[in-house]
């Protein structure tokens, strides 16, 4: 990138390229020193990519968007950016698998969906302990894995602990309220209606084994989740490119389960 900058522009100052959110600096760590740090894209840079690689530039302050993350925002990016990328190298070194991100698979949505302002948003109606609400769930990640004879499609849910597991009512956000929702989401077919898939799984990327017990104990004790097959559970620490389409994966019964 400097490379490129440096062609183009001449003088420069990398700052005005790339941005380092300060949410993430940690001055006393104990045992001294720090993480390796993000860069984020800057306003310059943006524009460059724009005009070096044709991507549209949308009107968003790039340096205020850096300064308005926080740390657990940041944190969270780059989990769901480590599944991304374990999974376009398992694709690539299996060779006979295709990883169809969101944006591919956007192309075979129906007409309706593809003109939706999120797309990968949706409500749904949920019923719990005696309590109704519609509730709406934005994965943090959407992809397929074809092979020659199927595509299975794909959410994902990275979980970094932060969210209660569960809570009193479905007014507040939980895991299982989002549970409730991927599940009101294949019994009234909204998938179909929505995407035109046959079906799908859910990928729940977890802190530890603790708190990944914890959530496939509460799928076991709640009736209206209880033996469904949607919800698929793995350690964030055990994925890399050479396990994560192998068996790395259980349901919430403990079984192993392997995405392709």
């Amino acid at each position: 990138m400097r490379a490129v900058i440096e062609r183009k522009h001449g003088d420069f100052d990398l700052e005005d390229y790339l941005d380092r959110p300060r949410a993430q600096i940690e001055y006393h760590v104990r045992g001294g020193g720090s993480a390796p740090l993000i860069y984020a894209l800057g306003n310059r840079g943006a524009e460059l990519l724009s005009a070096r690689d044709g991507y549209g530039k949308r009107d968003i302050d790039w340096a205020h968007k850096s300064r308005e993350s926080g740390r657990e925002f940041i944190l969270h990016t780059l989990a769901v950016a480590d599944v991304c990328v374990a999974l376009a190298l398992a694709c690539r070194q299996h060779g006979a698998v295709e990883l169809q991100t969101a944006d591919q698979l956007l192309e075979s949505l129906p007409p309706e969906t593809r003109s939706a302002i999120k797309p990968w948003s949706w409500r749904v109606p949920v019923q719990h302990s005696g309590a109704f609400a519609e509730v709406g769930v934005l994965p943090d990640y959407v992809f397929a894995l074809k092979v020659p004879d199927r595509r299975r499609a794909f959410f994902v849910e990275c979980d970094r602990g932060t969210m209660p597991v569960e809570r009193a009512g479905l007014g507040q956000t939980s895991m299982l309220r989002k549970f409730l929702c991927y599940e009101a989401t294949h019994a009234q077919a909204v998938h179909t209606q929505r995407f035109g898939w046959k079906a799908f799984r859910t990928l729940i990327v977890t802190a530890n084994s603790e708190r990944s017990a914890h959530m496939r104990g509460l799928i076991e004790r709640t009736p209206v989740l209880r033996g469904s097959p949607l919800f698929l559970f793995a350690e964030h620490s055990m994925l890399s490119p050479a396990t994560i389409l192998g068996k790395s994966w259980i349901d919430a019964a403990g079984a192993p389960y392997a995405l392709i």
